[in-house]
């Protein structure tokens, strides 16, 4: 994480970039933060840990919009979704730095949690610092679910590099997928209407999907009620199951 701030502080400093798209510190140690940095004591605050795994491609859109050049980080896996977003002319190539960063997966709070680990800390790899001591805990086990099913560490697009990304990849990617085509259309209503229940209609899926960047979303529309909270009929549920489900399709195909 040095090697990442000291370049980012150079970056800065010599006015090649105006800001960094980077994690800073959140309101818990597990919980990293989105953020632009504009100085060098901003990025005190800078950090790139276990816990970063929101993809940033997408903030670059706003990005664009402001004046001169931004220094992004990106993962590997999130070099796929800026280059789809670069196709659909959503972001401005001559106005980003990408830092390509090493990644060796990233894990999951609760999966960790899972294991009996409580009061974590911080993390680095597969030593956990608690409030009750130093423990351990299988990463394996801990990576998120696309982790599993990784493309491949090579970043497929940058300016420069930072560190050594290693392989994560153990399972068949579209397993899960090969499972849902083998059922019988009321088997997969029932598979995506449990998935979707969970849903709260907050949208936080839709805001940092980088598959979803559409000008006018059907969600935001006067015409469709989509900011209830609960479903207030079976046809509203079935329509939001159908509208989800198109999304997911969309990003399965752009990453």
């Amino acid at each position: 994480m040095q090697e990442l701030r000291n370049r980012v502080k150079e970056l800065l400093a010599n006015e090649e970039v105006s800001r960094v798209l980077a994690w800073k510190i959140g309101d818990l140690p597990y919980n990293p933060e989105p953020a632009y940095f504009t100085s060098e004591s901003d990025l005190e605050e800078l950090v790139y840990n276990e816990f970063c795994g929101a993809n940033l491609s997408k903030y670059l859109i706003e990005a664009a919009k402001l004046e001169g050049k931004t220094a992004v980080c990106l993962k590997p896996c999130d070099t796929y979704s800026f280059n789809q977003l670069l196709k659909e002319h959503r972001i401005d190539r001559n106005k980003t730095y990408i830092i390509g960063i090493a990644c060796s997966g990233k894990v999951d709070i609760e999966k960790i949690q899972q294991q009996g680990i409580k009061g974590i800390e911080s993390i680095d790899g597969e030593k956990v610092q608690t409030i009750y001591g130093e423990q351990t805990y299988d990463r394996t086990a801990a990576l998120l679910e696309r982790c599993h099913v990784c493309k491949g560490k090579e970043h497929r697009i940058y300016d420069e590099l930072l560190g050594e990304s290693k392989e994560t990849n153990d399972t068949e990617r579209f397993a899960d997928v090969e499972k849902i085509e083998q059922m019988n259309p009321e088997e997969k209503f029932l598979f995506f209407q449990g998935e979707l229940s969970k849903c709260i209609r907050c949208n936080a899926c839709r805001n940092v999907c980088p598959a979803c960047s559409c000008r006018k979303c059907v969600f935001d529309s006067t015409k469709f009620d989509s900011a209830t909270k609960v479903n207030t009929d079976p046809f509203e549920e079935k329509i939001q199951i159908l509208l989800k489900k198109r999304c997911s399709i969309l990003f399965v195909h752009s990453t």
